[in-house]
This record gives C-alpha cells, structure tokens and sequence, in this order.
C-alpha cells in the first residue's frame, strides 16, 4: 500500500467541467440572442426600404418567393404599393399590417414575434440551452464515476523497488539495442500490473 502522502486527489472534479461548459453555454445563448434581438440594420433610401419590406412579404402566387423576387404581375402591384406607402411615410410595422389585413398572416415569411409563433422563434434556442446542460450534466457524473486510477492495482513498497531494480537493469540494455535481459516475466508476480510514474 501507498503511503497517504503519495495517493493522488481525483483528476476530474465537478466544477473542473461544468464551469467552463457553463462559460460556453452562456456565450452561445447571448450570441443567440443577440442575433434574434438585433435584426437588420434601418435601409437608408426609399427604394432600399420598400425593397427590404418586400423581402418579407410572401407573393400570394409564387410559391416560396417574395414580393421582392417575385415576376408575377401581382408582386409587381404589391411593389408599387409598398413605394407608395413608404413614401407616404408609414412605418414598416403599418405596410406590413396593410397586407396582413389583405391576405392573412400567412403574407409574412417571418412569423410575428407575439403568441403561439414565439415557440418558433425560441424553440430551437431552449431545446440548445436544455441539451447542452444536459450534456454537461451527463459528462460531470460520468467524469466522477469513474476515477482516473480505475483497475490499476496498488503495488507495494517492495514491489515498487523490486520493478525499479529491474528497470535500472533492462533500460540500459534497450538503450544499446539488444534484447530486455530476463524472461520477459516478473518475478514474484502472476500478472504484470501497470507502472506507475
């Protein structure tokens, strides 16, 4: 047996991991959210502005276009409506409503940020957050389950000298490059256990 002096601390501690996974995990979601809060940035001309606003209008006809992308003869109406409107002074928020009340909710290719559709937005950002504690979670019981010295055995004081000794006489000789000296079994012991440094 080894002296209490000599035995090791575990390696693995449960803030040693779940501390700096935390540290990602927050760094990730306020990246996140920073994206979802942030949006685009104000266009600056009418005609930049009319465009971005079309982007997020759905051509009632063109599956899967905007108005903006949209050839249809309808898009094109929905254009000149979104510079009249725009150059009327209205807001975003108002041109949008306009349509909405038009053609239905599903005119927006992003759903509104209120109701039901919140799960849409934060969905996928809570079922991150959530697997990630989880994983780390997970990785701190499994880190303390099982010791770093698991199935090593405890060698005694003279066993320890014993595999020293023998060692400092077969080192040299791999060194010159011939053969270990012995039989390749230690002496005095049914297994070879592992050496510790």
């Amino acid at each position: 047996m080894k002296p209490e002096s000599a035995r090791r601390a575990p390696a693995f501690g449960g803030w040693r991991i779940a501390a700096p996974a935390a540290c990602i995990i927050l760094l990730v979601a306020v990246a996140v959210v920073h994206l979802l809060l942030s949006g685009t940035a104000p266009a600056v001309t009418p005609e930049a502005r009319a465009h971005a606003i079309g982007q997020r209008l759905a051509c009632p006809i063109c599956a899967g276009l905007s108005v903006a992308d949209s050839p249809s003869a309808l898009a094109q109406q929905m254009r000149g409506v979104i510079s009249d409107q725009v150059a009327a002074g209205k807001t975003d928020a108002q041109i949008e409503q306009y349509f909405v009340d038009r053609y239905g909710p599903a005119i927006l290719l992003t759903p509104p940020k209120q109701g039901f559709t919140l799960l849409a937005w934060w969905g996928p950002v809570l079922f991150f957050l959530i697997s990630a504690i989880g994983v780390s979670l997970a990785a701190c019981r499994w880190a303390r389950r099982s010791p770093p010295d698991a199935g090593v055995p405890e060698l005694s004081v003279e066993e320890e000298q014993r595999y020293a000794a023998r060692l400092a006489v077969e080192l040299p000789a791999l060194d010159e490059g011939g053969a270990p000296v012995g039989s390749g079994a230690l002496p005095g012991a049914g297994e070879t256990p592992a050496l510790r440094p």
